[in-house]
């Protein structure tokens, strides 16, 4: 009976010793499941993010080309880095999107703003559509025509779109009706030798009057 006891406790303590193990198993098979679906979850996270980085890049590259075309520049060169990054820097600096400053720098190469200058230019023109609500293409075509007519430095750019603010928040007539009456007679006065903040001036008096340019 004695023998028999001891086989019996050696029985049951190997069968708990087998139970243990199994169960340790159990939770270092628990472990190691948790530790993949741990490392997945980042390497999909890692290729989410990626995919996003490329897919952003991409989206940068596609709206860069159209200013790449319009202001002729080479691929590689210095005044095509210094553009392309100075146009990211700028989408980084103000709350308006990228394809939209590319927007704005194309139109300005193609109304002849210098390569160097596309940079204010657009800096500015953003800010302007930005405060008054008008839209992009308006804007650019508007201060691009004014500026071209009545020689406006590029650094007076900024000079030029604080004149239509400061004159529209003063005045009977909104900034869009001001730039677009500056528009229309920029051409007859410079020709009468008036400077760009004489004509955005006389712009404002002409609109808030209601008179026609003609």
């Amino acid at each position: 009976k004695k023998i028999q006891l001891n086989r019996d406790r050696s029985i049951a303590k190997a069968n708990r010793e087998q139970l243990d193990a199994m169960v340790t198993g159990r939770y270092a098979l628990y472990d190691m499941a948790n530790a993949y679906r741990g490392i997945a979850e980042n390497a999909f996270r890692m290729a989410r993010a990626t995919a996003s980085t490329l897919i952003r890049v991409a989206e940068f590259e596609s709206s860069f080309t159209a200013v790449e075309r319009a202001a002729s520049l080479q691929i590689g060169t210095d005044a095509f880095n210094e553009v392309r990054q100075s146009l990211i820097d700028l989408s980084r600096e103000i709350p308006v999107a990228f394809d939209e400053i590319s927007e704005i720098a194309t139109l300005g190469a193609q109304m002849g703003i210098a390569t160097a200058d596309l940079a204010g230019f657009t800096e500015n023109i953003a800010a302007f559509a930005a405060v008054t609500g008008a839209t992009i293409d308006e804007t650019a075509e508007k201060f691009g025509r004014i500026s071209s007519l009545a020689n406006v430095p590029s650094e007076q750019f900024e000079n030029l779109a604080s004149s239509v603010l400061f004159a529209g928040f003063n005045a009977v007539a909104t900034e869009k009706e001001i730039l677009a009456m500056a528009e229309s007679i920029a051409a007859a006065a410079a020709n009468s030798v008036y400077a760009a903040d004489q004509v955005v001036g006389l712009a404002t008096a002409l609109a808030s009057l209601g008179v026609r340019p003609e």
